[in-house]
């Protein structure tokens, strides 16, 4: 900091009320300790702690060092509202006529390959949960995607309007019923559905989420 800009700093540093700073610690790692424990020490998230040591997994050895924000409030009044502010921004669809879709990360995901599964590129997925290319994945993260319908191939129609539809599976139907009925493929469905794709068979009772063609019948 430039000598000319000290006393101004000080000045308005102190002007801060004590419960809307952030200090910082070094910490030691102990035998016996684990991110969540120090973190639970520290009124912080084992997520905030791997986020500032660059840590890509949970894993510490004894005698690392670790820079840790020890904050004023609790730390829900920081993560809640942080969260919120994910939630507001993969709630927001890119463009009209989209379908969004909620995935829970699994073991062995990555930005690539879930992109490459909804044919989107890892860039636009990152955006749209507010996340950068680098940042790492952890199994059962949320993420959403933000699917473009598809062109209708009818030739009988001039135009294609496609409706979200949240169908009730019914007893005795399957997934091959569903989408005979609606004219899509099964598929579509899984693609559409990563819950209910996750399933070897769906129940009665089950939803699931369809985009249909209503101007091409």
């Amino acid at each position: 900091m430039p000598v000319g800009k000290a006393k101004q700093f000080r000045t308005k540093l102190a002007e801060i009320p004590p419960q809307d700073r952030v200090t910082w610690v070094r910490y030691t790692v102990k035998a016996g300790d684990s991110l969540l424990l120090i973190a639970k020490q520290h009124n912080t998230t084992a997520g905030v702690l791997q986020n500032v040591n660059k840590i890509s997994s949970s894993l510490i050895r004894v005698g690392q060092e670790l820079m840790i924000p020890v904050a004023g409030n609790n730390i829900e009044s920081y993560t809640l509202s942080s969260h919120q502010r994910l939630l507001a921004k993969q709630s927001r669809a890119p463009t009209r006529n989209r379908i969004k879709i909620n995935y829970t990360v699994k073991s062995g995901d990555s930005l690539w390959l879930i992109a490459n599964k909804y044919e989107t590129d890892s860039k636009t997925l990152a955006r749209w949960n507010s996340m950068g290319l680098a940042d790492p994945l952890m199994p059962g993260q949320k993420l959403v995607v933000w699917l473009q319908p598809k062109e209708s191939t009818n030739t009988n129609s001039t135009r294609s309007v496609m409706k979200k539809v949240v169908y009730t599976i019914r007893s005795g139907e399957s997934l091959a019923l569903v989408a005979n009925k609606f004219k899509v493929s099964v598929n579509d469905i899984r693609s559409w559905n990563p819950k209910v794709a996750s399933q070897k068979y769906v129940q009665p009772g089950d939803k699931v989420t369809l985009l249909i063609n209503v101007v091409g019948g």
